[in-house]
């Protein structure tokens, strides 16, 4: 707790065991919590219930978290796991377009703690953020050098080893930005790469899908009058090179490509989801198409190809970021 000075002031003193007291009582010198993560701890232990029906915010939870998981509080490491998992859900059915603020603490805070199933959506929330949640290169200044960022704090209690961790527990700039160590940014790059190449070949052209131009069927209704079209106008939907009217617009390439360059290209649906590609094809299958001129089996085989193409790319994030359900 402190020297013999400090002793003095706080009425710390040797116990008949030889062991410090205050006021008292035996003192325990913990070395595996912070100071502040602990007393997080001692204010969950008197909310109890009030927090299970209000959780805290983040950096409170985390705190409980760290302090409970190091000290081996078992009912309060449960329940902040399970909180932080509800606030990370890994299922793609989940994720929206809103941000959720602390993806890179989170990413830090599941590997300390070991809570796996929230890293796939808390990578994904750093992968669609600019400069991955890390800040400008104003913010160079902050940085901290290679050596000093490598040590590593070892905690033991009695000579046992009870954990390593970065001497930067908080892992913090001076900005406030939780610093990701360099091996996550260099894996950060990779998915997003590989997640890019796979929108620009979804979204910078239309898919050749095969359109006869015409009803395959009499229950293969025509498509609904283009939304661009004047009310009331009789135009066909599209018309084809040698000016006869087309069933559908996917029927003519010259016609599929300008509605694509209008609603997806100069719609801004492309560059806006560059780094968003599931919320991206999301996008893609909410456009009218059949209000756009485009029959029934183009509008369904449209809406089929984006839909597993997202699940794969969903899936595929295990791999890519070496997650534990992931396959490489």
């Amino acid at each position: 707790m402190g020297d013999g000075d400090d002793a003095r002031v706080t009425g710390e003193a040797a116990g008949p065991s030889g062991r410090r007291t205050m006021d008292g009582c035996v003192v325990y010198e913990i070395g595996v919590t912070t100071a502040s993560d602990f007393e997080c701890l001692l204010v969950a232990l008197d909310e109890g219930m009030s927090y299970v029906i209000d959780p805290p915010p983040f950096h409170t939870l985390a705190a409980i978290l760290r302090a409970a998981s190091a000290l081996q509080f078992k009912t309060l490491q449960t329940w902040a796991t399970r909180t932080l998992e509800q606030m990370w859900p890994s299922d793609i059915s989940d994720l929206t377009e809103e941000p959720v603020p602390n993806a890179a603490a989170t990413v830090i805070l599941a590997k300390q703690c070991g809570v796996p199933k929230v890293l796939k959506r808390a990578y994904y929330e750093l992968l669609r953020t600019s400069a991955f949640g890390q800040g400008s290169l104003d913010d160079g200044a902050d940085a901290m050098d290679e050596d000093e960022e490598d040590e590593i704090q070892i905690i033991s209690v009695n000579g046992r080893l009870e954990s390593a961790m970065p001497k930067n527990a908080t892992n913090q700039n001076k900005s406030g930005r939780t610093r990701l160590p360099h091996a996550e940014i260099v894996r950060l790059i990779e998915t997003r790469q590989r997640l890019l190449a796979d929108w620009v070949t979804a979204a910078a052209a239309p898919e050749p899908f095969k359109c006869s131009g015409a009803p395959s069927s009499q229950t293969d209704e025509p498509p609904a009058a283009s939304s661009s079209a004047p009310s009331g106008s009789q135009k066909p939907p599209s018309v084809a090179g040698n000016g006869k009217p087309v069933a559908c617009v996917a029927a003519d390439r010259a016609a599929n490509d300008a509605k694509w360059s209008r609603l997806v290209l100069r719609g801004q649906i492309f560059e806006n989801y560059l780094y968003d590609p599931i919320i991206g094809l999301d996008q893609l299958c909410e456009i009218k198409w059949r209000q756009e001129g485009y029959c029934k089996k183009c509008h369904d085989a449209r809406i089929d190809a984006w839909r597993r193409r997202q699940k794969k790319l969903w899936d595929n994030l295990d791999a890519w970021l070496g997650l534990p359900t992931g396959r490489r």
